[in-house]
């Protein structure tokens, strides 16, 4: 996907050339760099959980001390049900996991939690990490 993502970018640098000149080309490829890290690599986004799926969503089994679901307050048996208004976990039979949802992201999600402590659904807008 990597490699079919860079062929795109260096399509679409090649027809900004070929229309546009140096300037045109030059100006988009400048568009795309503050969405890279160092390396030309996108950002990994963590959420700082273990969990396991399931048709609830992501049940957190350990959070991890000082990583943004720690700063959250989310504990061990909570519920990860929807990141960006996406379902997570098992959904009619298929797996979708949150990791993928919080690459998707652009650093920060919205996330629907059910707390096992009050029995509640909130809604959090969280900030993801990136080491």
């Amino acid at each position: 996907m990597i490699y079919q993502s860079k062929n795109l970018m260096a399509l679409g640098l090649a027809v900004a050339f070929a229309l546009g000149g140096a300037d045109v080309a030059l100006a988009q490829a400048q568009a795309q760099l503050p969405q890279m890290v160092p390396g030309g690599r996108n950002p990994i986004y963590k959420l700082g959980v273990y969990y396991e799926n399931t048709e609830s969503g992501a049940r957190i089994t350990s959070v991890i001390v000082n990583s943004p679901a720690w700063r959250l307050g989310l504990e061990q048996g909570d519920y990860i049900v929807r990141v960006d208004g996406k379902r997570i976990g098992i959904v009619n039979g298929y797996v979708y996991p949150l990791p993928n949802e919080l690459q998707r992201s652009n650093g920060t999600v919205e996330l629907l939690i059910w707390n096992r402590r009050t029995r509640n659904y909130e809604t959090h807008v969280v900030t993801l990490s990136t080491q």
